[in-house]
Formats: structure tokens, C-alpha cells, sequence
């Protein structure tokens, strides 16, 4: 699985979100509840496809099926906080450093920037 996220990202960044977002979405009939795979769409929505309101569901989707899995927070933080939505991303960004293996000084540089613009 985590070689079909791979080569999902490299079409993304590669030929287009299209072709990426089709691998992706056969593989959800597979894995629905699989949080990187969730997250992997996430960042194609929010990155290739500029599509914020279908990678915030996913992001958060693959923090409700791995809440251990500290890269969604990071990345929905992000989005939270680039939409302006600063209340629910300083939350997003400060229940991630509880993740597994979190970059907390990511999360919390995000989540103090997400402060100062508040």
C-alpha cells in the first residue's frame, strides 16, 4: 500500500492530480479506513487539486481511523490556518504533538503562528 501512495504523489507532482486521485480512490473500495491513504488524498486535494473542501475530509478522515498518525494533523493545521479558521487549527495543530513520532516543533511552530495571526 504505501508504494501505491508513493507513486500517487509522484503523478500528482509528475502529470496532474488526476490521474493520481483515480489510483487512490480504487484503492478506498479496498481500505476505506486506512489513514495514510486518507492522508495521501488530503494532500493531493489540498496541494495539486485545490480542492480544500475535499482534503479537509480527508485529513480528517485519516486522523479519526489513525490518530496516532501525526502527519494529518500538520497538514489540516495548515489548511485550518490558511483559511483563516485559526481557533480550529491552533486545536488541530496542539492534539498532534500527542500523535506518535510527532514533529513537535512543527505542530507547535504551526500552532503559534496560527496564535499571533489570531
Amino acid at each position: 500500500m504505501e508504494e501505491y501512495l508513493q507513486h500517487a504523489l509522484e503523478f500528482a507532482w509528475l502529470e496532474g492530480h488526476e490521474r493520481a486521485i483515480k489510483l487512490l480512490d480504487r484503492l478506498l473500495y479496498e481500505e476505506s479506513g486506512y489513514g495514510r491513504l486518507h492522508n495521501t488524498l488530503g494532500i493531493i486535494y489540498f496541494h495539486y487539486a485545490e480542492d480544500i473542501r475535499m482534503a479537509e475530509g480527508h485529513f480528517r478522515m485519516a486522523i479519526k481511523f489513525d490518530p496516532e498518525f501525526a502527519d494529518p494533523y500538520w497538514h489540516l493545521g495548515e489548511l485550518l490556518r490558511q483559511e483563516e479558521r485559526l481557533e480550529e487549527a491552533i486545536d488541530v495543530y496542539l492534539k498532534g504533538t500527542q500523535a506518535k513520532h510527532a514533529r513537535k516543533s512543527d505542530l507547535l511552530a504551526g500552532a503559534g503562528q496560527a496564535f499571533d495571526l489570531k
